[in-house]
Protein backbone atom coordinates (compact mmCIF):
# COMPACT_ATOMS: atom_id res chain seq x y z
CA UNK A 1 0.00 0.00 0.00
CA UNK A 2 1.30 3.41 -0.93
CA UNK A 3 1.95 5.28 2.32
CA UNK A 4 2.75 8.73 1.00
CA UNK A 5 0.86 11.50 -0.76
CA UNK A 6 2.86 14.64 -0.30
CA UNK A 7 0.93 17.75 -1.23
CA UNK A 8 4.13 19.47 -2.36
CA UNK A 9 4.74 16.98 -5.18
CA UNK A 10 1.44 15.17 -5.80
CA UNK A 11 -1.32 16.75 -7.94
CA UNK A 12 -4.35 17.76 -5.87
CA UNK A 13 -5.08 21.48 -6.42
CA UNK A 14 -7.57 22.14 -9.22
CA UNK A 15 -6.54 25.16 -11.30
CA UNK A 16 -7.69 26.87 -14.47
CA UNK A 17 -5.11 27.46 -17.15
CA UNK A 18 -4.64 31.00 -18.39
CA UNK A 19 -6.31 31.70 -21.72
CA UNK A 20 -2.90 32.72 -23.07
CA UNK A 21 -1.38 29.35 -22.08
CA UNK A 22 -4.25 27.07 -23.05
CA UNK A 23 -7.99 26.89 -23.41
CA UNK A 24 -8.86 27.67 -19.83
CA UNK A 25 -8.87 23.94 -19.06
CA UNK A 26 -9.09 22.67 -15.48
CA UNK A 27 -6.24 20.46 -14.31
CA UNK A 28 -4.81 19.15 -11.05
CA UNK A 29 -1.36 20.30 -9.95
CA UNK A 30 0.87 19.92 -6.91
CA UNK A 31 1.72 22.79 -4.60
CA UNK A 32 5.15 22.96 -6.21
CA UNK A 33 3.69 23.24 -9.71
CA UNK A 34 1.07 25.67 -8.49
CA UNK A 35 3.78 28.06 -7.33
CA UNK A 36 6.11 27.37 -10.27
CA UNK A 37 3.39 27.84 -12.91
CA UNK A 38 1.39 30.54 -11.15
CA UNK A 39 2.20 32.99 -13.96
CA UNK A 40 0.64 30.54 -16.45
CA UNK A 41 -2.46 29.80 -14.39
CA UNK A 42 -5.57 31.92 -14.15
CA UNK A 43 -6.94 30.86 -10.76
CA UNK A 44 -7.67 28.03 -8.38
CA UNK A 45 -10.85 26.34 -9.60
CA UNK A 46 -12.05 23.75 -7.11
CA UNK A 47 -15.48 22.38 -6.25
CA UNK A 48 -16.65 25.45 -4.29
CA UNK A 49 -15.56 29.10 -4.05
CA UNK A 50 -14.88 28.55 -0.35
CA UNK A 51 -12.59 25.67 -1.24
CA UNK A 52 -10.73 27.97 -3.63
CA UNK A 53 -10.34 30.53 -0.85
CA UNK A 54 -9.14 27.97 1.70
CA UNK A 55 -6.44 26.60 -0.63
CA UNK A 56 -5.49 30.10 -1.80
CA UNK A 57 -4.96 31.18 1.81
CA UNK A 58 -2.92 28.02 2.51
CA UNK A 59 -0.61 29.02 -0.35
CA UNK A 60 -0.41 32.55 1.04
CA UNK A 61 0.42 31.20 4.50
CA UNK A 62 3.35 29.27 3.03
CA UNK A 63 4.51 32.41 1.23
CA UNK A 64 4.32 34.43 4.45
CA UNK A 65 6.71 31.98 6.09
CA UNK A 66 8.93 31.30 3.08
CA UNK A 67 9.37 34.89 1.89
CA UNK A 68 10.09 37.06 4.92
CA UNK A 69 10.57 40.74 4.22
CA UNK A 70 14.21 41.71 4.80
CA UNK A 71 14.08 45.12 3.11
CA UNK A 72 13.21 48.13 5.25
CA UNK A 73 10.83 49.05 2.46
CA UNK A 74 8.62 45.98 2.05
CA UNK A 75 7.05 47.43 -1.09
CA UNK A 76 10.43 47.48 -2.84
CA UNK A 77 11.00 43.79 -2.21
CA UNK A 78 7.40 43.07 -3.25
CA UNK A 79 7.98 44.94 -6.52
CA UNK A 80 10.96 42.72 -7.31
CA UNK A 81 8.71 39.66 -7.04
CA UNK A 82 6.01 41.44 -9.07
CA UNK A 83 8.44 42.23 -11.91
CA UNK A 84 9.98 38.74 -11.97
CA UNK A 85 8.63 36.34 -14.61
CA UNK A 86 7.70 33.76 -11.95
CA UNK A 87 7.33 33.42 -8.20
CA UNK A 88 10.51 32.67 -6.19
CA UNK A 89 9.87 28.92 -6.04
CA UNK A 90 13.40 28.11 -4.88
CA UNK A 91 12.91 30.11 -1.68
CA UNK A 92 9.51 28.52 -1.10
CA UNK A 93 10.88 25.02 -1.68
CA UNK A 94 13.83 25.74 0.59
CA UNK A 95 11.44 26.65 3.38
CA UNK A 96 9.09 23.70 2.86
CA UNK A 97 11.99 21.24 2.73
CA UNK A 98 12.29 21.84 6.48
CA UNK A 99 8.67 20.77 7.02
CA UNK A 100 8.06 18.40 4.11
CA UNK A 101 6.80 15.49 6.22
CA UNK A 102 4.07 17.70 7.65
CA UNK A 103 2.58 18.05 4.15
CA UNK A 104 2.27 14.30 3.58
CA UNK A 105 -1.42 13.46 3.68
CA UNK A 106 -0.77 9.76 4.45
CA UNK A 107 2.18 10.04 6.82
CA UNK A 108 1.98 7.44 9.57
CA UNK A 109 2.86 9.86 12.37
CA UNK A 110 2.22 13.43 11.15
CA UNK A 111 -0.38 13.32 8.38
CA UNK A 112 -1.15 16.74 6.89
CA UNK A 113 -3.68 18.69 9.03
CA UNK A 114 -4.68 15.49 10.84
CA UNK A 115 -4.03 13.44 13.96
CA UNK A 116 -2.51 10.07 13.08
CA UNK A 117 -4.11 7.88 15.73
CA UNK A 118 -7.27 9.86 16.33
CA UNK A 119 -9.99 7.70 17.82
CA UNK A 120 -13.63 8.15 18.68
CA UNK A 121 -16.63 5.99 19.44
CA UNK A 122 -17.41 5.97 15.72
CA UNK A 123 -16.39 7.67 12.52
CA UNK A 124 -18.30 10.69 11.28
CA UNK A 125 -19.15 9.67 7.72
CA UNK A 126 -17.49 10.97 4.58
CA UNK A 127 -20.26 13.47 3.82
CA UNK A 128 -19.13 15.49 6.84
CA UNK A 129 -16.04 16.31 4.81
CA UNK A 130 -17.86 17.14 1.56
CA UNK A 131 -19.29 20.63 1.84
CA UNK A 132 -21.00 20.38 -1.55
CA UNK A 133 -23.32 17.69 -0.17
CA UNK A 134 -25.99 19.54 1.85
CA UNK A 135 -26.46 17.85 5.21
CA UNK A 136 -29.82 16.08 5.09
CA UNK A 137 -30.70 17.56 1.67
CA UNK A 138 -29.16 15.06 -0.74
CA UNK A 139 -31.60 16.00 -3.49
CA UNK A 140 -29.84 19.35 -3.95
CA UNK A 141 -26.42 18.09 -4.99
CA UNK A 142 -24.75 16.67 -8.08
CA UNK A 143 -23.28 13.87 -5.98
CA UNK A 144 -25.14 10.63 -5.38
CA UNK A 145 -24.51 6.98 -4.61
CA UNK A 146 -20.88 5.96 -4.97
CA UNK A 147 -19.84 9.61 -5.35
CA UNK A 148 -20.56 10.13 -1.66
CA UNK A 149 -19.08 6.81 -0.61
CA UNK A 150 -15.48 7.41 -1.66
CA UNK A 151 -13.33 10.18 -3.10
CA UNK A 152 -9.81 10.30 -4.44
CA UNK A 153 -6.96 11.18 -2.11
CA UNK A 154 -6.45 14.44 -4.00
CA UNK A 155 -10.08 15.50 -3.60
CA UNK A 156 -10.00 14.52 0.07
CA UNK A 157 -6.98 16.82 0.50
CA UNK A 158 -8.97 19.73 -0.95
CA UNK A 159 -11.92 19.11 1.37
CA UNK A 160 -9.59 18.62 4.33
CA UNK A 161 -8.18 22.14 3.87
CA UNK A 162 -11.73 23.45 3.44
CA UNK A 163 -12.98 21.70 6.59
CA UNK A 164 -10.23 23.12 8.77
CA UNK A 165 -11.18 26.65 7.71
CA UNK A 166 -14.96 26.64 7.05
CA UNK A 167 -16.42 23.67 8.94
CA UNK A 168 -19.79 24.40 10.62
CA UNK A 169 -20.14 24.31 14.36
CA UNK A 170 -22.40 21.79 16.07
CA UNK A 171 -21.88 18.56 17.95
CA UNK A 172 -18.94 16.49 16.72
CA UNK A 173 -17.74 12.99 17.40
CA UNK A 174 -15.88 13.04 20.69
CA UNK A 175 -12.16 12.34 20.32
CA UNK A 176 -10.52 9.99 22.79
CA UNK A 177 -8.04 12.13 24.71
CA UNK A 178 -9.97 15.40 24.40
CA UNK A 179 -10.79 16.55 27.96
CA UNK A 180 -13.75 18.56 26.67
CA UNK A 181 -15.67 15.46 25.52
CA UNK A 182 -18.77 14.49 27.48
CA UNK A 183 -20.66 11.28 26.87
CA UNK A 184 -18.72 10.58 23.70
CA UNK A 185 -19.65 13.94 22.18
CA UNK A 186 -17.69 17.03 21.37
CA UNK A 187 -19.90 20.02 22.04
CA UNK A 188 -19.84 23.12 19.79
CA UNK A 189 -16.75 25.37 19.81
CA UNK A 190 -17.68 27.48 16.78
CA UNK A 191 -17.01 27.35 13.06
CA UNK A 192 -13.68 27.31 11.31
CA UNK A 193 -11.95 30.69 11.36
CA UNK A 194 -12.59 31.67 7.75
CA UNK A 195 -16.26 30.90 8.23
CA UNK A 196 -16.44 33.75 10.72
CA UNK A 197 -15.12 36.24 8.17
CA UNK A 198 -16.36 37.90 5.03
CA UNK A 199 -13.20 37.31 3.02
CA UNK A 200 -12.04 39.95 0.53
CA UNK A 201 -9.32 38.59 -1.75
CA UNK A 202 -7.44 40.65 -4.32
CA UNK A 203 -7.16 39.00 -7.72
CA UNK A 204 -5.20 39.80 -10.85
CA UNK A 205 -4.93 38.43 -14.37
CA UNK A 206 -2.96 35.34 -13.24
CA UNK A 207 -2.60 33.29 -10.09
CA UNK A 208 0.84 34.86 -9.61
CA UNK A 209 -0.69 38.34 -9.61
CA UNK A 210 -3.49 37.24 -7.29
CA UNK A 211 -1.10 35.73 -4.75
CA UNK A 212 1.11 38.82 -4.73
CA UNK A 213 -1.80 41.29 -4.57
CA UNK A 214 -3.24 39.42 -1.57
CA UNK A 215 0.20 38.89 0.01
CA UNK A 216 -0.09 41.55 2.70
CA UNK A 217 3.11 42.63 4.42
CA UNK A 218 1.61 45.16 6.83
CA UNK A 219 0.74 42.70 9.60
CA UNK A 220 2.36 41.47 12.80
CA UNK A 221 4.49 38.44 11.82
CA UNK A 222 7.41 38.27 14.22
CA UNK A 223 6.22 35.14 16.06
CA UNK A 224 4.02 33.72 13.32
CA UNK A 225 4.05 29.91 13.67
CA UNK A 226 1.47 27.87 11.73
CA UNK A 227 0.64 24.37 12.93
CA UNK A 228 3.24 22.65 10.72
CA UNK A 229 6.03 24.49 12.55
CA UNK A 230 4.76 23.29 15.93
CA UNK A 231 4.65 19.83 17.54
CA UNK A 232 2.19 17.40 15.90
CA UNK A 233 -1.47 17.89 16.66
CA UNK A 234 -3.08 15.60 19.24
CA UNK A 235 -6.69 14.91 20.15
CA UNK A 236 -6.52 17.54 22.88
CA UNK A 237 -6.58 21.28 22.18
CA UNK A 238 -3.17 22.92 21.92
CA UNK A 239 -1.69 24.17 25.15
CA UNK A 240 0.67 27.11 25.17
CA UNK A 241 -0.60 28.20 21.77
CA UNK A 242 -4.26 29.01 22.24
CA UNK A 243 -4.09 32.30 20.31
CA UNK A 244 -3.04 32.84 16.69
CA UNK A 245 0.40 34.38 16.37
CA UNK A 246 0.32 35.87 12.88
CA UNK A 247 -1.35 35.82 9.46
CA UNK A 248 -0.02 32.38 8.44
CA UNK A 249 -1.23 30.95 11.75
CA UNK A 250 -4.72 32.45 11.60
CA UNK A 251 -5.25 31.57 7.91
CA UNK A 252 -4.56 27.89 8.67
CA UNK A 253 -5.90 27.67 12.22
CA UNK A 254 -6.64 23.96 13.02
CA UNK A 255 -10.23 24.27 14.22
CA UNK A 256 -10.79 20.51 13.89
CA UNK A 257 -9.07 17.25 14.69
CA UNK A 258 -9.43 14.96 11.69
CA UNK A 259 -8.37 11.53 10.51
CA UNK A 260 -9.06 10.40 6.97
CA UNK A 261 -9.91 6.72 6.50
CA UNK A 262 -8.07 5.51 3.40
CA UNK A 263 -8.85 2.31 1.52
CA UNK A 264 -6.30 0.67 -0.73
CA UNK A 265 -7.34 0.14 -4.33
CA UNK A 266 -8.47 -3.43 -5.14
CA UNK A 267 -5.75 -5.68 -6.46
CA UNK A 268 -5.43 -5.58 -10.21
CA UNK A 269 -6.58 -1.97 -10.45
CA UNK A 270 -4.44 -0.05 -12.91
CA UNK A 271 -3.16 2.38 -12.01
CA UNK A 272 -3.55 1.60 -8.31
CA UNK A 273 -5.41 4.45 -6.65
CA UNK A 274 -6.35 4.78 -3.03
CA UNK A 275 -9.72 6.17 -1.99
CA UNK A 276 -10.79 8.04 1.12
CA UNK A 277 -13.94 6.28 2.30
CA UNK A 278 -14.62 7.79 5.72
CA UNK A 279 -13.50 10.48 8.13
CA UNK A 280 -13.33 11.03 11.85
CA UNK A 281 -14.14 14.67 12.47
CA UNK A 282 -13.75 16.09 15.98
CA UNK A 283 -13.33 19.47 17.64
CA UNK A 284 -9.95 21.13 17.47
CA UNK A 285 -8.73 24.51 18.66
CA UNK A 286 -11.42 27.09 19.35
CA UNK A 287 -10.80 30.65 18.24
CA UNK A 288 -12.77 33.73 19.24
CA UNK A 289 -13.16 36.49 16.66
CA UNK A 290 -12.59 39.55 18.85
CA UNK A 291 -9.90 42.04 17.78
CA UNK A 292 -8.04 39.85 15.29
CA UNK A 293 -7.59 42.75 12.86
CA UNK A 294 -3.82 42.91 13.40
CA UNK A 295 -3.48 39.33 12.15
CA UNK A 296 -6.25 38.65 9.62
CA UNK A 297 -5.39 39.97 6.13
CA UNK A 298 -8.66 39.66 4.24
CA UNK A 299 -11.61 40.80 6.34
CA UNK A 300 -13.30 44.10 7.20
CA UNK A 301 -14.17 44.84 10.82
CA UNK A 302 -17.09 46.45 12.64
CA UNK A 303 -17.10 48.07 16.04
CA UNK A 304 -19.22 46.06 18.51
CA UNK A 305 -20.80 48.06 21.29
CA UNK A 306 -22.18 45.00 23.17
CA UNK A 307 -18.77 43.28 23.12
CA UNK A 308 -17.07 46.52 24.12
CA UNK A 309 -19.35 46.88 27.15
CA UNK A 310 -18.86 43.23 28.05
CA UNK A 311 -15.06 43.28 27.92
CA UNK A 312 -14.39 46.87 29.01
CA UNK A 313 -12.33 47.89 25.98
CA UNK A 314 -12.91 48.58 22.30
CA UNK A 315 -13.85 45.39 20.47
CA UNK A 316 -14.01 44.87 16.71
CA UNK A 317 -15.67 41.87 15.16
CA UNK A 318 -15.19 40.47 11.66
CA UNK A 319 -17.73 41.69 9.14
CA UNK A 320 -19.45 38.94 7.16
CA UNK A 321 -21.05 39.07 3.71
CA UNK A 322 -24.81 39.20 3.24
CA UNK A 323 -25.85 36.60 0.63
CA UNK A 324 -28.84 38.79 -0.31
CA UNK A 325 -26.74 41.85 -1.14
CA UNK A 326 -24.30 42.40 -3.99
CA UNK A 327 -20.75 42.99 -2.82
CA UNK A 328 -20.64 46.59 -4.11
CA UNK A 329 -23.50 47.51 -1.78
CA UNK A 330 -21.21 46.75 1.16
CA UNK A 331 -18.29 48.67 -0.27
CA UNK A 332 -18.42 51.46 2.37
CA UNK A 333 -17.26 48.98 5.01
CA UNK A 334 -14.49 47.64 2.78
CA UNK A 335 -13.18 51.13 2.03
CA UNK A 336 -13.46 52.38 5.62
CA UNK A 337 -10.30 54.15 6.74
CA UNK A 338 -11.09 53.84 10.45
CA UNK A 339 -8.69 52.48 13.01
CA UNK A 340 -9.05 51.47 16.62
CA UNK A 341 -8.18 54.24 19.04
CA UNK A 342 -7.09 54.23 22.65
CA UNK A 343 -9.52 55.60 25.15
CA UNK A 344 -13.27 55.55 25.51
CA UNK A 345 -15.46 53.38 23.34
CA UNK A 346 -17.15 56.49 21.96
CA UNK A 347 -13.82 57.46 20.34
CA UNK A 348 -13.62 54.22 18.39
CA UNK A 349 -13.98 54.16 14.62
CA UNK A 350 -17.22 52.47 13.52
CA UNK A 351 -15.46 50.26 10.97
CA UNK A 352 -12.01 49.14 9.83
CA UNK A 353 -10.94 48.18 6.34
CA UNK A 354 -9.32 44.84 5.49
CA UNK A 355 -5.55 44.84 5.76
CA UNK A 356 -5.31 43.91 2.09
CA UNK A 357 -6.89 47.28 1.23
CA UNK A 358 -4.34 49.19 3.29
CA UNK A 359 -1.51 47.14 1.82
CA UNK A 360 -2.52 47.75 -1.80
CA UNK A 361 -3.08 51.44 -1.09
CA UNK A 362 0.45 51.71 0.30
CA UNK A 363 1.88 50.00 -2.80
CA UNK A 364 0.17 52.55 -5.04
CA UNK A 365 1.12 55.55 -2.91
CA UNK A 366 4.77 54.44 -2.73
CA UNK A 367 4.96 53.93 -6.48
CA UNK A 368 5.28 50.13 -6.49
CA UNK A 369 1.91 49.37 -8.10
CA UNK A 370 0.59 51.19 -11.16
CA UNK A 371 -2.53 53.20 -10.18
CA UNK A 372 -4.19 52.10 -13.43
CA UNK A 373 -3.58 48.41 -12.77
CA UNK A 374 -6.90 46.52 -12.77
CA UNK A 375 -7.71 44.81 -9.49
CA UNK A 376 -10.54 42.41 -8.81
CA UNK A 377 -11.83 42.11 -5.29
CA UNK A 378 -13.45 38.73 -4.76
CA UNK A 379 -15.85 38.47 -1.83
CA UNK A 380 -16.16 34.93 -0.48
CA UNK A 381 -17.99 33.80 2.62
CA UNK A 382 -20.44 31.40 4.18
CA UNK A 383 -23.71 31.81 5.98
CA UNK A 384 -24.65 29.02 8.34
CA UNK A 385 -27.96 27.57 9.45
CA UNK A 386 -29.35 27.49 13.02
CA UNK A 387 -26.64 27.44 15.69
CA UNK A 388 -24.11 27.63 12.79
CA UNK A 389 -24.36 23.85 12.55
CA UNK A 390 -24.97 23.55 8.78
CA UNK A 391 -24.07 25.41 5.61
CA UNK A 392 -26.90 27.66 4.45
CA UNK A 393 -25.37 29.64 1.57
CA UNK A 394 -22.04 30.40 -0.07
CA UNK A 395 -21.25 33.98 -1.08
CA UNK A 396 -19.09 34.56 -4.15
CA UNK A 397 -19.04 37.99 -5.80
CA UNK A 398 -16.56 40.17 -7.65
CA UNK A 399 -15.86 43.86 -8.17
CA UNK A 400 -13.33 45.26 -10.63
CA UNK A 401 -11.68 48.69 -10.36
CA UNK A 402 -8.40 50.52 -10.85
CA UNK A 403 -5.82 50.30 -8.08
CA UNK A 404 -5.91 54.09 -7.71
CA UNK A 405 -9.32 53.79 -6.07
CA UNK A 406 -7.72 52.30 -2.95
CA UNK A 407 -5.03 54.96 -2.64
CA UNK A 408 -6.87 58.19 -3.44
CA UNK A 409 -9.25 59.33 -0.69
CA UNK A 410 -11.38 61.41 -3.09
CA UNK A 411 -11.94 58.36 -5.30
CA UNK A 412 -12.82 56.22 -2.28
CA UNK A 413 -15.28 58.86 -1.17
CA UNK A 414 -16.92 58.98 -4.58
CA UNK A 415 -17.31 55.18 -4.65
CA UNK A 416 -18.86 55.18 -1.18
CA UNK A 417 -21.13 58.16 -1.86
CA UNK A 418 -22.43 56.46 -4.99
CA UNK A 419 -23.45 53.42 -2.94
CA UNK A 420 -25.09 55.58 -0.29
CA UNK A 421 -26.98 57.52 -2.97
CA UNK A 422 -28.23 54.26 -4.46
CA UNK A 423 -29.47 53.16 -1.02
CA UNK A 424 -31.42 56.40 -0.61
CA UNK A 425 -32.86 56.14 -4.12
CA UNK A 426 -34.09 52.61 -3.52
CA UNK A 427 -35.53 53.71 -0.19
CA UNK A 428 -37.55 56.27 -2.16
CA UNK A 429 -39.03 53.60 -4.40
CA UNK A 430 -39.71 51.45 -1.36
CA UNK A 431 -41.83 54.26 0.08
CA UNK A 432 -43.51 54.78 -3.29
CA UNK A 433 -44.64 51.16 -3.27
CA UNK A 434 -45.96 51.54 0.28
CA UNK A 435 -47.86 54.71 -0.66
CA UNK A 436 -49.34 53.13 -3.78
CA UNK A 437 -50.53 50.23 -1.66
CA UNK A 438 -52.23 52.65 0.73
CA UNK A 439 -53.78 54.66 -2.11
CA UNK A 440 -55.18 51.52 -3.68
CA UNK A 441 -56.40 49.97 -0.47
CA UNK A 442 -53.98 47.05 -0.67
CA UNK A 443 -51.95 45.55 2.12
CA UNK A 444 -49.46 48.13 3.36
CA UNK A 445 -46.46 47.60 1.06
CA UNK A 446 -46.31 43.82 1.23
CA UNK A 447 -44.07 43.62 -1.85
CA UNK A 448 -41.98 46.73 -1.20
CA UNK A 449 -38.83 44.83 -0.23
CA UNK A 450 -38.98 42.76 -3.41
CA UNK A 451 -39.43 45.95 -5.44
CA UNK A 452 -36.30 47.43 -3.86
CA UNK A 453 -34.24 44.33 -4.63
CA UNK A 454 -35.39 44.39 -8.26
CA UNK A 455 -34.24 47.99 -8.57
CA UNK A 456 -30.88 47.14 -6.99
CA UNK A 457 -30.57 44.36 -9.57
CA UNK A 458 -31.07 46.95 -12.32
CA UNK A 459 -28.46 49.25 -10.77
CA UNK A 460 -25.97 46.42 -10.32
CA UNK A 461 -24.40 46.35 -13.82
CA UNK A 462 -24.40 50.16 -13.93
CA UNK A 463 -22.38 50.48 -10.74
CA UNK A 464 -19.93 47.77 -11.77
CA UNK A 465 -19.20 49.61 -15.04
CA UNK A 466 -19.14 53.02 -13.37
CA UNK A 467 -16.68 52.19 -10.58
CA UNK A 468 -14.06 51.07 -13.14
CA UNK A 469 -13.98 54.67 -14.39
CA UNK A 470 -12.64 55.97 -11.06
CA UNK A 471 -9.02 56.28 -12.14
CA UNK A 472 -6.20 58.58 -11.14
CA UNK A 473 -7.20 61.24 -13.67
CA UNK A 474 -10.94 61.02 -13.02
CA UNK A 475 -12.89 64.01 -11.72
CA UNK A 476 -14.88 62.61 -8.79
CA UNK A 477 -17.58 65.28 -9.01
CA UNK A 478 -18.12 64.63 -12.71
CA UNK A 479 -18.16 60.87 -12.10
CA UNK A 480 -20.73 61.27 -9.32
CA UNK A 481 -22.91 63.39 -11.60
CA UNK A 482 -22.75 60.62 -14.19
CA UNK A 483 -23.72 58.04 -11.58
CA UNK A 484 -26.58 60.13 -10.18
CA UNK A 485 -27.93 60.67 -13.69
CA UNK A 486 -27.78 57.00 -14.65
CA UNK A 487 -29.26 55.86 -11.34
CA UNK A 488 -31.99 58.51 -11.54
CA UNK A 489 -33.11 57.26 -14.93
CA UNK A 490 -33.26 53.64 -13.74
CA UNK A 491 -35.06 54.31 -10.46
CA UNK A 492 -37.52 56.86 -11.86
CA UNK A 493 -38.41 54.48 -14.69
CA UNK A 494 -39.03 51.73 -12.15
CA UNK A 495 -41.20 54.11 -10.14
CA UNK A 496 -43.24 55.02 -13.24
CA UNK A 497 -43.80 51.32 -13.90
CA UNK A 498 -45.08 50.88 -10.35
CA UNK A 499 -47.54 53.73 -10.77
CA UNK A 500 -48.66 52.28 -14.10
CA UNK A 501 -49.34 48.92 -12.45
CA UNK A 502 -51.13 50.39 -9.43
CA UNK A 503 -54.48 50.46 -11.23
CA UNK A 504 -57.56 52.65 -11.17
CA UNK A 505 -58.12 52.32 -7.41
CA UNK A 506 -54.77 53.98 -6.68
CA UNK A 507 -55.41 56.66 -9.35
CA UNK A 508 -58.71 57.56 -7.65
CA UNK A 509 -57.05 57.53 -4.24
CA UNK A 510 -58.50 57.51 -0.74
CA UNK A 511 -58.16 58.91 2.76
CA UNK A 512 -55.28 57.26 4.61
CA UNK A 513 -53.80 57.61 8.05
CA UNK A 514 -51.00 60.14 8.33
CA UNK A 515 -47.65 58.94 9.54
CA UNK A 516 -45.75 60.48 12.43
CA UNK A 517 -46.98 62.07 15.62
CA UNK A 518 -49.55 64.33 13.92
CA UNK A 519 -51.85 61.45 13.03
CA UNK A 520 -55.18 62.17 11.37
CA UNK A 521 -56.22 61.47 7.78
CA UNK A 522 -54.93 62.74 4.44
CA UNK A 523 -55.88 62.11 0.83
CA UNK A 524 -53.40 60.02 -1.18
CA UNK A 525 -53.52 58.91 -4.82
CA UNK A 526 -50.92 57.65 -7.27
CA UNK A 527 -50.19 61.15 -8.54
CA UNK A 528 -49.33 62.42 -5.07
CA UNK A 529 -47.40 59.26 -4.30
CA UNK A 530 -45.32 59.78 -7.45
CA UNK A 531 -44.75 63.44 -6.55
CA UNK A 532 -43.45 62.46 -3.12
CA UNK A 533 -41.28 59.80 -4.78
CA UNK A 534 -39.65 62.14 -7.29
CA UNK A 535 -38.94 64.67 -4.54
CA UNK A 536 -37.22 61.98 -2.49
CA UNK A 537 -35.39 60.73 -5.55
CA UNK A 538 -34.01 64.18 -6.35
CA UNK A 539 -32.87 64.52 -2.76
CA UNK A 540 -31.13 61.14 -2.97
CA UNK A 541 -29.53 61.92 -6.35
CA UNK A 542 -29.09 65.71 -6.33
CA UNK A 543 -26.50 65.76 -9.10
CA UNK A 544 -28.78 64.02 -11.59
CA UNK A 545 -29.98 65.83 -14.67
CA UNK A 546 -33.34 67.28 -13.80
CA UNK A 547 -36.32 65.73 -15.59
CA UNK A 548 -39.23 68.08 -16.22
CA UNK A 549 -42.44 66.75 -14.79
CA UNK A 550 -45.80 67.42 -16.39
CA UNK A 551 -48.55 68.71 -14.18
CA UNK A 552 -52.30 68.49 -14.04
CA UNK A 553 -52.89 64.78 -14.61
CA UNK A 554 -52.18 61.66 -12.52
CA UNK A 555 -48.51 60.80 -12.87
CA UNK A 556 -49.15 57.36 -14.33
CA UNK A 557 -51.22 58.80 -17.19
CA UNK A 558 -48.61 61.49 -17.83
CA UNK A 559 -45.89 58.85 -18.05
CA UNK A 560 -47.81 56.57 -20.38
CA UNK A 561 -47.75 59.25 -23.05
CA UNK A 562 -44.29 60.61 -22.25
CA UNK A 563 -41.94 57.66 -22.02
CA UNK A 564 -39.20 59.73 -23.63
CA UNK A 565 -38.91 61.77 -20.42
CA UNK A 566 -37.99 58.74 -18.31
Amino acid sequence: MKTSFNLWTEPWILVRQSRGQGNGDILAVSMKDCFARAHELEAIAGELPTQDAAIFRLLLAVMHRALPITDRRPGRQWRAWWDAPALPVEAIEGYLSQHLNRFDLLHSETPFAQVANLKGSKTSGLVKLLADVPDGERYFTTRAGRHTGAVSVGEAARWLVHTQTFDPSGIKTGAVGDPRVKGGRGYPIGTGWSGQCGLVLAEGATLKESLLLSFTRNLHEADDTPWWERPPLTAAPCTGHDQPSGPADIMTWPARRIRLVVEEAPSGTEPPEHKVVDVLLCNGDAIHPRNRQRLEPHCAWRYSEPQTKKHGHDVYMPRTHDPDRAFWRGLPSVLARGAARDGAASDAAPAMEPNVVAWLASLVLDGYLDPAHPVHFRAIGVTYGPQSSTFAAVVDDHLRFQAALLAESHLRLAAVQAVEAADLAVRAIYHLDVNLAKAGGRHDGADATDVGERVFASLDPLYRRWVVSLGQSADPEERLRAWHTAAYDVVRSAGAALVEAAGEAAWRGREVKRGGAAGGLAFLDSSLAFTYFTAALRKALPAAQQVTELAGRPASRQLRGNEESV
